[in-house]
């Protein structure tokens, strides 16, 4: 996908989509971004940003979010309500010495990517096939335009 701006990023979870709503706030402003088709996500940029990328209701933007950003749970957290979560299946686990490299499978289409610690992924005791559930802050979410 950034291929197509001429430019490629480390970010392994790259999401085309379009914005659902735009939130004006006092500083930061909430976007609610459709991606997939049916999933959504949201993304906490400043104002001024919205307003240099000219985000607009049914703008088509980029959500970039590192995969060192995401957390997986195997229930989610009641204490986060503002976070995103996607729910899906783990799809492979790359296993390292120190870090874990997940990906979940979405209902529906698409996947989104955790490096999560393999402390954790021990913790977790994940397997392929096993149900999850990847979240992550608002504020972690990158948003970009095509020029």
């Amino acid at each position: 996908m950034i291929a197509r701006v001429g430019m490629k990023i480390s970010a392994r979870n790259q999401f085309l989509g379009h914005v659902l709503e735009l939130k004006k706030g006092e500083v930061n402003d909430g976007i609610v971004l459709q991606i997939f088709g049916k999933h959504t996500i949201r993304a906490s940029i400043t104002h001024e940003s919205v307003e240099a990328l000219n985000i607009k209701a049914n703008s088509e933007v980029f959500g970039l979010i590192k995969a060192s950003s995401v957390r997986l749970f195997r229930e989610a957290p009641v204490d986060a309500a503002q976070e995103n979560r996607l729910a899906g299946t783990v799809l492979r686990i790359h296993a390292g010495k120190t870090h874990c490299e997940i990906v979940v499978d979405l209902p529906g289409g698409g996947t989104i990517v955790a490096n999560i610690t393999k402390e954790h992924f021990d913790a977790l005791g994940l397997a392929e096939g096993d149900p999850v559930t990847a979240m992550f802050k608002p504020s972690d979410v990158i948003i970009g335009v095509s020029v």
